[in-house]
């Protein structure tokens, strides 16, 4: 409970003279849902602090809206979101991003002139990463080789092949990655639509999956890395040979 106190004293100091009397945890609490609870029990006329967000799975970059259902009528409101942008707020909601991979904490501080109450909802929020190649931006993905595919195979994909005899060539798409969690899920679509095509996802240049011939799905893999590392996707395509990748996550 270290967190929550010294989050307590944190937003106490923030609206110092604001709070009637010292706020209590006085409701039991879900971290997955608000209590059912809409009067506390011992101090009828205080708040109780509740609130619910857009959605609790967010792509990085994306917005989510914070909003207060606190019952009672309070009339001053405080919110803490670590990690986000912006990580501290006033009034009946907020809208927060998110730039890094992760669960996150939310925090809500509700009061009138009769009292006070706290909502403390841990690991509410799943920030993770999504690339789509359906919008034609490589954004910061390094590419060699690879074009944006608009067929009826795998439209708005990214797309690995060529048309002209010779040997394999390979073509890669590589990005870089930090801050990164312990245990991430690496997750992508991709589609060998050719017999003798090879799909490698590399991780700090060691191959970490492979696949070949025809083939397509949807692929999990954990990554046995936390903090930074360099992410790969290698095609190697012969002649009239076709690769096909999309929706590229990384979840906590």
């Amino acid at each position: 409970m270290k967190q929550p106190q010294f989050l307590l004293l944190l937003l106490t100091s923030l609206c110092a003279g604001c709070l009637k009397e010292p706020i209590t945890w006085n409701l039991p609490r879900n971290n997955a849902n608000d209590t059912a609870q809409s009067i506390n029990p011992a101090n009828p006329r205080a708040p109780v602090a509740r609130f619910t967000a857009s959605s609790t799975r967010v792509a990085l970059g994306n917005k989510v809206l914070f909003s207060s259902t606190s019952t009672q009528n309070p009339d001053k409101l405080f919110w803490y979101l670590p990690d986000a942008t912006p990580y501290f707020g006033k009034g009946s909601s907020i809208e927060a991003t998110y730039n890094r991979v992760g669960y996150y904490d939310a925090y809500l501080l509700a009061s009138n002139q009769f009292g006070s109450d706290s909502l403390w909802r841990k690991a509410y929020i799943e920030a993770f990463y999504f690339k789509s190649f359906a919008d034609m931006d490589w954004e910061e993905w390094i590419n060699d080789g690879w074009i944006f595919s608009s067929g009826q195979i795998c439209d708005g994909c990214a797309l690995a092949w060529q048309n002209s005899g010779g040997a394999p060539k390979v073509m890669t798409l590589t990005r870089d990655f930090t801050d990164m969690p312990p245990s991430a899920t690496l997750s992508f679509f991709y589609n060998i639509y050719s017999p003798g095509g090879y799909l490698r996802v590399r991780l700090n240049g060691a191959e970490i999956w492979t696949a070949s011939s025809y083939g397509k799905g949807n692929t999990k893999i954990r990554i046995p890395y936390s903090g930074s590392y360099t992410l790969s996707f290698e095609a190697i395509v012969g002649y009239t040979q076709s690769i096909y990748l999309n929706d590229i996550e990384l979840r906590p």
